[in-house]
């Protein structure tokens, strides 16, 4: 379903080629693109199962490998210290147009608020996007290995296997809560063994 979404975009983003000499390359009803010779923002609409509309900023060049993958709009926005909570960052759209320009123009807010450095092709502001992408990664995965350790942790301390209990929890330490710590040391002592 075609809600407008090429004349929606063009009228509330056309700060990007009027302020930031971007020009719009190409342009439907679910994807509409700005380019410039640094940057490209992608804008999309999937109209067809989730009605979400996304942002996603990126390079041309791609000075370093972690910027090849465009930043979306969250991204940028947790980046500069804002949590989803603070700012809105997912555009659910019903299937109207005037929900879609709704989104449109509180998307064209947040570039303006939150996105100029990047807007301008500052190299420090996509690293430290990039760099904060990467600490997410990180500590998803470290929450990750956590539920699994915590999920295996019990059944290894009820029947007693210490040595499963100092696998699951010796890798783990130095992120450990203080119960895990002395069920740590406890299964030590019990296979004999030390870890600093």
């Amino acid at each position: 379903m075609d809600l407008g979404l090429k004349k929606i975009v063009n009228r509330e983003l056309g700060f990007l080629e009027s302020v930031y000499g971007f020009k719009c390359v190409k342009s439907g009803p679910w994807l509409v693109r700005y380019q410039s010779k640094l940057i490209f923002i992608d804008i999309r609409f999937d109209g067809e199962r989730s009605y979400e509309l996304g942002c996603e900023i990126g390079r041309n060049d791609n000075l370093r490998e972690s910027l090849k993958i465009p930043f979306n709009i969250g991204e940028i926005i947790r980046s500069k210290g804002y949590s989803p909570k603070d700012v809105g960052t997912f555009f659910q759209i019903t299937n109207s147009s005037n929900s879609l320009e709704r989104f449109v123009k509180r998307l064209a807010d947040y570039l303006k608020t939150h996105a100029q450095d990047l807007l301008d092709g500052s190299d420090e502001s996509f690293n430290l996007v990039a760099d904060f992408r990467e600490k997410e990664c990180e500590a998803y995965a470290l929450e990750t290995d956590l539920k699994y350790m915590r999920s295996q942790l019990d059944l290894a301390w009820k029947n007693n296997n210490y040595k499963k209990v100092v696998e699951l929890l010796a890798p783990l330490k130095a992120t450990l809560k203080q119960s895990e710590l002395k069920k740590l040391n406890y299964a030590l002592k019990k296979e004999g063994k030390h870890i600093k």
